[in-house]
């Protein structure tokens, strides 16, 4: 039988760490998702940096980080694709991991607190994208405007359709199903976010003049997603991920058509006559 895990991170505040004092979300959310999960972890910046992970829980000044200031004081979330990893490293091959944002108490609460059906959600979702690792379209903006330009020209080799790739949200709903698939994609995403020039909220060069604010690892992993799709890494769709949430609530759950304008980006792919959906 498939086992389903979830995995979330909160920070504590003084002492434990500079960032909110987030705890009060842990025993609301276990309460809420205890019954729908076999196993549920959970990470704080004290608990990584116990662990000799203090480089993912680096405080850094805020920079292009400006509009979640509290996110540079635990590492710019370097640590997601990291406690993603040390939970698959637990699990049997087959079994489906997954990570959510833990503040189901704050202004987020009416997006991140649903976990009714969520197994049912967790399998459509895999079974639309058609892969092992999943992550929904945001719904808005494209990756010129959350990352920084010298992540797009290094990362994602200056291509069109990295700039263009539309912003996906982690921290919505992650799912990972334990395979090399998976292992593979989250160590090239944990190995990004380890570059300090690329999480860091600095500037390095000139910055696209689209660039509206940076969102960290969430836009270093929408890069790899298309460079994945670009250079056909494990037959991934060019249609990837194929799915957003109505309101950003998971029961609200949207299938893209081929024609939807969310795929505008396929332009810039000179081969996407050779993709199938």
């Amino acid at each position: 039988m498939v086992k389903y895990n979830l995995v979330f991170f909160f920070s504590e505040g003084e002492p434990n760490d500079k960032g909110l004092n987030l705890s009060h979300n842990k025993d609301k959310l276990l309460k809420i998702a205890g019954e729908h999960f076999d196993n549920i972890s959970w990470y704080t910046p004290k608990k990584l940096r116990d662990m000799g992970y203090d480089y993912y829980v680096k405080e850094r000044e805020n920079g292009h980080v400006r509009m979640n200031p509290g996110m540079s004081k635990i590492g710019n979330c370097a640590w997601r694709p990291l406690i993603m990893l040390l939970e698959l490293e637990k699990m049997e091959e087959g079994d489906i991991l997954v990570y959510r944002d833990s503040n189901v108490c704050g202004h987020r609460a009416n997006q991140l607190s649903y976990y009714k059906d969520i197994r049912n959600i967790i399998d459509k979702c895999l079974e639309v994208s058609k892969f092992d690792f999943f992550v929904p379209f945001e719904g808005k903006g494209n990756t010129f405007k959350h990352a920084k330009t010298n992540v797009i020209r290094e990362l994602g080799e200056d291509h069109p359709f990295s700039y263009n790739f539309p912003n996906v949200f982690s921290g919505l709903l992650t799912i990972a199903r334990k395979s090399h698939i998976s292992n593979h994609f989250l160590n090239d995403w944990k190995e990004a976010c380890e570059k300090e020039e690329w999480i860091d909220g600095k500037t390095y060069g000139d910055l696209d003049p689209r660039f509206k604010w940076q969102c960290p690892e969430q836009s270093i992993l929408g890069i790899i997603i298309s460079n994945w799709i670009r250079k056909q890494q494990y037959n991934i769709s060019p249609y990837y991920p194929n799915i957003m949430f109505g309101g950003k609530i998971i029961k609200n759950i949207i299938v893209l058509d081929e024609n939807s304008n969310k795929y505008e980006h396929l332009k810039y792919l000179d081969f996407k006559n050779d993709f199938k959906n």
